[in-house]
């Protein structure tokens, strides 16, 4: 099955013969079908390169259940952007231990999510209880190889065809903030079940220049949702998605944050769209890939990604109103997108259309 199949219930997701899990009472949003869909593009080529380590707290002791993934940055737009180009993806074993396969030769960073949206920390729809530092008052946040939660400061790591053994990574823990969310929006009551996804980034980075998890909220009631997070004090951006049946919604909040918890967010959210598209490309298209990353302009939205059935329809799911840079996964070198590459959707539109077009003249 495709990860844009999953609804809410009860799915088994198999990604090779690594990765087998049913998921309760979940949802897979389209960030996550971004992340699993670059990182399991397929390579020209049989990649046989390995990265290998273990994932272990601040007092040395092997985390089991966290996310590691093996990113390049490349050019998304911005000089420095973080994209999950390759296999690289796994889960910590009882040991802590972790191993990336089927990697091209390059440079890689390696990142550790601590609190992955998986069976394992979610039950009956609410985070179950994860790991906590030995400060009481920090958090275990998204750490970079060789253990720093500052991309700034993350080292790349060199594969070639054989196993490269990074060894341990400590993972990061930074003060804990409480965070309150209240989504505005009539239509959320308490009649409609619903369900929120909470993002946090730095509010001058632009959506790939570092790696972004998303965060399952504790829902209070009332459209409002609370969150318990590692942050620096700095300037952020929180990207509230909401979802109810057949519903989606997205927003987002500049916050400010210092020694203490920031007051409640009022996050406005909007309905979002869906984008029917068709890929003129005289080759087959069934192992092309359509990603759409917002414009630093628009703020609010969150990049989606859609596979293209042998006919070249595809469907961006959950898109808000604004600019988008335009991309497709899986072409051979010969082939590239002539146009459009930058597109604006338009407001007040449910669904919208999209052609695009692939040549295979090398640019002539």
């Amino acid at each position: 099955m495709r990860p844009s199949d999953c609804r809410h219930g009860t799915s088994k997701l198999n990604f090779r013969r690594e990765v087998s899990c049913d998921v309760k009472y979940a949802y897979v949003p389209q960030w996550l079908i971004l992340c699993v869909g670059l990182a399991l593009s397929p390579h020209a080529e049989p990649a046989s390169g390995v990265i290998t380590g273990r994932v272990v707290d601040d007092d040395g002791r092997p985390m089991r259940g966290l996310q590691v993934m093996a990113v390049e940055f490349g050019d998304r737009g911005s000089p420095r952007s973080m994209v999950p180009r390759t296999n690289g993806a796994a889960t910590t074993n009882d040991r802590g231990e972790f191993r990336l396969f089927w990697l091209d030769p390059g440079k890689y960073y390696v990142v550790v999510n601590p609190n992955p949206l998986d069976p394992i920390r979610i039950q009956g729809g609410r985070l179950a209880l994860g790991y906590f530092p030995s400060d009481p008052d920090a958090a275990f946040v998204t750490t970079y190889f060789p253990g720093t939660a500052n991309v700034d400061e993350a080292e790349p790591v060199d594969v070639g065809r054989d196993e490269v053994d990074i060894h341990a990574i400590q993972v990061a823990a930074l003060p804990s903030h409480l965070i309150r969310i209240q989504a505005v929006k009539s239509q959320l009551s308490e009649t409609n079940p619903y369900v929120g996804l909470l993002l946090i980034r730095p509010a001058k980075e632009a959506w790939l220049d570092s790696a972004i998890f998303p965060s399952l909220p504790r829902p209070v009631g009332n459209g409002q949702f609370e969150l318990r997070t590692g942050l620096m004090p700095g300037d952020y951006r929180v990207l509230l998605e909401v979802r109810s049946p057949g519903k989606s919604y997205l927003g987002s909040a500049p916050v400010t944050i210092g020694r203490g918890d920031p007051a409640t967010i009022s996050i406005p959210v909007s309905r979002t769209a869906s984008v029917q598209g068709q890929v003129e490309f005289a080759g087959d298209a069934t192992s092309l890939k359509v990603v759409a990353v917002p414009d630093r302009s628009n703020s609010s939205a969150l990049p989606v990604l859609a596979d293209v059935r042998q006919t070249g329809k595809f469907v961006l799911e959950d898109v808000l109103p604004g600019a988008y840079s335009i991309s497709v996964v899986g072409l051979k070198s010969d082939a590239y997108l002539d146009s459009p590459t930058n597109v604006i959707f338009p407001e007040d539109t449910e669904t919208l259309r999209l052609t695009l077009r692939i040549k295979q003249d090398r640019g002539k």
